[in-house]
């Protein structure tokens, strides 16, 4: 009975995000590599404006990192950002509503996917951490500047 319990609520809690399929259509059925979950902002006002969505994996630069996101943090700014308030932060956001696939998040550490063309600090495999836009997701890019390697007595 109480397994039951347990594994209801944890399929409740799973389904408390209501998710759209960008790439995948209602099936979710995705080709690995092309798609990733991600937490995006449609509007502004309570914790019901975040969706979880798929989006296309997005592709490192010229001097960027793609990362693996393994843990991401929401910070005050965050909030700030999905309220709306103060008024001038719609201006970063996206005014009068946010961007369209406005994925939230600053920090974030992970692991080193791929590197774009003049990254010489980084090679896939590493483990990192810093700050870059979108961090919650699967995979976000970040400048070389703004990471750095992650210590190793940090678990």
């Amino acid at each position: 009975m109480a397994l039951y319990r347990s594994v209801r609520l944890v399929t409740r809690r799973r389904n408390r995000f209501p998710t759209t399929s960008a790439l995948t259509g209602p099936q979710g059925s995705q080709k690995r590599g092309i798609a990733m979950r991600a937490v995006i902002q449609t509007g502004y006002g309570s914790a019901d404006v975040m969706k979880l969505a798929e989006l296309k994996q997005p592709a490192p630069g010229d001097g960027e990192v793609l990362v693996r996101v393994m843990a991401a943090s929401l910070a005050a700014g965050e909030y700030f950002g999905m309220r709306g308030k103060p008024f001038p932060i719609r201006f970063l956001i996206g005014f009068p509503k946010p961007k369209k696939d406005f994925v939230v998040g600053i920090d974030f550490a992970g692991v080193v996917e791929e590197v774009g063309p003049n990254v010489t600090r980084f090679r896939p495999g590493d483990e990192v951490y810093g700050e870059c836009r979108g961090s919650c997701a699967e995979y976000a890019v970040a400048k070389e500047g703004s990471i750095a390697p992650k210590p190793a007595n940090l678990s």
